[in-house]
């Protein structure tokens, strides 16, 4: 597994960026995955993904 600093952005609860990412359609809620695996949620804004995981599953 290649390892991706946005995952470990994702996992904290902060923003992460879209790019290289396969974001497609609407701007709005989409699905955060890592190597196939859903992670959660984050709504997307441009090439902005703003986390929406709950605070008491992120990583500290």
């Amino acid at each position: 597994m290649q390892e991706d600093i946005r995952v470990v952005k994702y996992l904290k609860g902060e923003t992460i960026t879209a790019d290289g990412a396969a974001c497609t359609g609407e701007e709005g809620w989409c699905l955060v995955c890592a190597d196939g695996r859903p992670l959660g949620f984050a709504r997307r804004n441009g090439e902005m993904l703003k986390n929406k995981l709950d605070p008491g599953w992120r990583r500290q």
